[in-house]
């Protein structure tokens, strides 16, 4: 043992020596000690001393006591343990071993001239220290060590003399220090606690942590010997965690956040960006529709969520609803562009869908054959080869004409539509790919959708065009029944069941193709082609094939040209469709302000046509036929039809009490700025300051019925709810914060002035003293405060003011100005007026 622990044991051992008598080369007769002295020594001590068979040292003396003693303090601190209290050596303890191997002392024994104890100064004095043989012997039947009881094991604990001998040349032992209490183990520093070898502070040490080989958990420190968490965390199912940002314990244990949720200073909340909506995060800024701009913002089913409800690229609003403008009917390349009946809209345009009676049962995708038709229906003229119409075009199985008496083919197909003339006209019109199994007809049964492709009956040459015989189309079933006919699928010669009627049965029926009728809208009609560029199959004006029912410059005549803004539409000259003509020319009622909704519906100068109706230009509104400033007009103030009252103006935060009897003020005009107090112009008749009932009905205003004031009194001139202002004082609590008279801002001309009850005496210093009736108080311009004390009036009037303002009869000392005064006229002021 080294340190403090081998030095105590050391000074125990030198103690020993001397309490037991130990050989020093002077004493005789002690009784014999551990390690030291003979077993036979005379001396006092009845009975022989307890003794260890051991051989005594080989040199003797004070040098072996010394060597003795470093023996015991080399030794491990666990190794030579002595019950104190009790005097029994420890089974445990740690005493050499005789039979063990005994130290080299040529090896490790201390340096006798280097660190022997001085005799002079620390050996004890034989003399005075020497026990008393007959006063303190060991009583041996008292505390004689039983040597079956306590002797140490011999094969424990051997000390290896090589392992940890003094440095003689150390610290010897001062024999005057401090003896260590031999019955004290280990030490610790204050504050620590001896756990196994190593000294602990069990207030801190998480291995530790109250006692000894009392851990914490890893996510937990020792405070005051206590396990706990980190500051800020909470301990929740056996767990650290921080309240703050945990989402299973948001705010205290158990505290759970929803899954889309985070903790948040100890809330849960939605992440940035998201907003919580009845119980969802949300991103109101993009794509929710059910939360678009904001919770509970619900888009329609056909919009799509942009940040606000909105339409999918591409379509429009229009109505209420969004449309696709290059398909749908209604807003064919607009809103509200719809297209005529028997129209379709194919890329923003309106094109008639080929049949006359506007509906096809073939092709249907206009878009895909947007020049080729199939059109059932019914005629009753016999053969497939005429030219025009015979009945209007108003047969077809939706017309009024189905099954198409006095009708020829052609009457099924719409106006610059014709009969298709043979199989390469309907593969001219056809998409590429596409062929008669694209027909898709919606009618069921067996149908044939005709042209007027011929055959002849020349086998193999059924289809060259020439002769009468057969009829051939598209249609279901599709039976090529004759060679050569190219897209066509489908012929039909005799015995075609109803209503097809191919004419009279013959042997040899060579005819079909100019016999055939169809008296009824089942099973088919025809297949109608668009007419293109130099097809002429109407009139030649000049050398030019033109449509007489549609061409603009020979509308219904060669040579009828219609005007540059009109078109030809059934040989008349017209508009073109949502256009109105109006005076000789062709309008947009929807945006023509001279024709809004209308001809010769003019919005006013200040409106505009916006979708047929007279708008205002912003911030006005449309009121009536009117345009308004809710912010300044009485009638419509914040909105149409929402008037002031009385004695109110129209502010852009709503109506405001004027204050003056006329609804009009001259002074602090600003009523936003000065709710509470008015500058009113006018004339009262009667004298006098002094507060009495109005007389003449408030109408003493400039603006009112009797400007003058005649027979008026000074209160006539404020509104019901207002009183002339009683003085300074009242007029400074309802001026706002800062504001003064120089603040009136009058707007009546040459030095007005506008007076408040404020009397005064003629007393020098007390003019505005409410005493008395001198002279007349108020704010005016040029501001001249002529009597002290009247802040924040800063005006007064004694005598000789200028008409209208009469102050009564001039006397050498005039001090009755306030109950004499009147103003038989408008001009030059009036009052104040505080609001009760």
């Amino acid at each position: 043992m080294r340190g403090a622990s081998g030095r105590w044991w050391l000074w125990w051992a030198m103690c020993c020596a001397v309490a037991v008598g130990c050989d020093d080369g002077g004493s005789e007769g002690g009784a014999g000690g551990m390690g030291g002295g003979s077993s036979s020594g005379a001396g006092g001590g009845g009975g022989e001393a307890p003794r260890f068979d051991a051989a005594p040292p080989a040199d003797g003396g004070g040098a072996r006591d010394a060597e003795a003693a470093q023996d015991a303090a080399s030794g491990r601190r666990d190794a030579a343990v002595i019950e104190a209290d009790a005097a029994v050596v420890e089974g445990d303890a740690a005493v050499p071993d005789p039979d063990a191997a005994v130290p080299d002392p040529d090896a490790a024994v201390l340096d006798p001239d280097a660190a022997v104890l001085d005799p002079d100064a620390a050996v004890l004095d034989p003399d005075a220290a020497v026990l008393d043989p007959d006063a303190a012997v060991l009583d041996p039947d008292a505390v004689v060590l039983d040597p079956d009881a306590a002797v140490l094991d011999p094969d424990a604990v051997v000390l290896d003399p090589d392992a940890a001998v003094l440095d003689p040349d150390a610290a010897v032992l001062d024999p005057d220090a401090a003896v260590a209490d031999p019955d004290a183990g280990p030490r610790c520093p204050a504050d620590t606690t001896l756990c196994g070898v190593v000294c602990h502070d069990l207030t801190t040490d998480p291995n530790h942590c109250g006692g000894c080989d009392q851990p914490c958990r890893a996510d937990q420190q020792c405070n005051d010997g206590v396990c706990d968490c980190p500051g800020g965390q909470l301990d929740c199912d056996g767990a650290c965690v921080d309240p703050t940002t945990d989402s299973g314990h948001c705010g205290g244990c158990g505290q759970v956040c929803r899954a889309e949720q985070a903790c948040v200073d100890a809330a849960c909340a939605c992440p940035p960006g998201l907003v919580d909506c009845a119980g969802a995060c949300v991103d109101v800024t993009t794509s929710d529709p059910a939360h678009c701009g904001g919770c509970g913002v619900t888009c329609r089913p056909d919009q799509i969520c942009d940040g606000t409800c909105t339409c999918p690229p591409g379509q429009l609003a229009c109505g209420g609803a969004c449309v696709d403008p290059w398909t749908d009917d209604r807003h064919c390349g607009g809103c509200d562009r719809g297209c005529a009946a028997g129209e379709g809209c194919v890329a923003g345009a309106c094109l008639d869908n080929g049949c006359a009676d506007g509906q096809r049962e073939g092709f249907t995708a206009l878009a895909d054959f947007p020049d080729l038709a199939a059109c059932s229906g019914g005629w009753g003229e016999p053969g497939l080869g005429a030219e025009a119409p015979g009945c209007g075009r108003l047969a077809g199985d939706d017309g009024p004409a189905p099954a198409g008496p006095g009708c020829t083919v052609q009457d099924l197909c719409a106006e610059g539509w014709r009969v298709c003339p043979d199989a390469a006209a309907v593969a001219a019109r056809m998409p590429e790919g596409a062929s008669c199994a694209d027909l898709a007809p919606t009618l069921g049964g067996a149908h044939l959708f005709a042209t007027a492709q011929r055959g002849s009956n020349s086998v193999g040459l059924s289809c060259d065009g020439a002769g009468t015989n057969d009829v051939f189309g598209c249609g279901a079933p599709g039976v090529a029944l004759r060679p050569n006919c190219g897209v066509l699928n489908r012929a039909i010669g005799g015995g075609e069941p109803a209503p097809w009627s191919l004419g009279a049965r013959a042997a040899a029926n060579v005819t079909e193709w100019s016999t055939a009728t169809k008296p009824g809208a089942a099973g088919g009609g025809v297949l109608c082609c668009r007419i293109q560029p130099g097809e002429c199959l109407d009139t030649l004006c000049g050398a030019a094939c033109v449509d007489l029912d549609a061409d603009d410059l020979n509308c219904g005549a060669c040579g009828a040209a219609c005007r540059l803004d009109q078109q030809c539409s059934d040989g008349a000259c017209a508009c073109p469709p949502g256009l109105l003509d109006c005076g000789g020319a062709c309008v947009d009622p929807a945006s023509d302000d001279a024709h809004c909704g209308g001809c010769d519906q003019a919005c006013g100068d200040d409106r505009a046509c916006v979708e047929g109706a007279c708008q205002c230009d912003a911030p006005l509104l449309g009121c009536g036929r009117q345009c308004v400033d809710p912010a300044v007009d009485p009638l419509h103030c914040g909105g149409c039809d929402q008037a002031c009252g009385p004695e109110q103006a129209c502010t852009p935060e709503g109506c405001r009490a004027v204050g003056c009897a006329d609804g009009e003020r001259e002074g602090f005009t600003d009523l936003l700025a000065f709710p509470a107090i008015a500058a009113c112009s006018g004339g009262f008749g009667v004298a006098g300051l002094e507060p009495v009932e109005p007389a003449c009905q408030r109408a003493g205003g400039d603006d009112g019925p009797n400007p003058t004031g005649a027979g008026c009194v000074v209160d006539d001139l404020c509104a019901p709810g207002w009183h002339v202002c009683a003085d300074g004082g009242d007029v400074a609590a309802h001026l706002p914060a800062g504001a003064t008279c120089a603040d009136l801002a009058p707007t009546v001309g040459e030095s007005p002035m506008f007076v408040t009850r404020q009397r005064g005496s003629n007393t020098v210093g007390l003019s505005c003293d409410g005493l008395g009736t001198n002279d007349v108080f108020g704010c005016g311009a040029p501001p001249a405060n002529l009597r002290p004390n009247c802040a924040p009036l800063n005006r007064v009037m004694g005598g000789g003011e200028a008409a209208p303002w009469e102050l009564g009869p001039r006397a050498a000392v005039n001090i009755t100005e306030w109950s004499t005064v009147r103003k038989p006229g408008p001009a030059r002021g009036g009052v104040l007026c505080c609001a009760d």
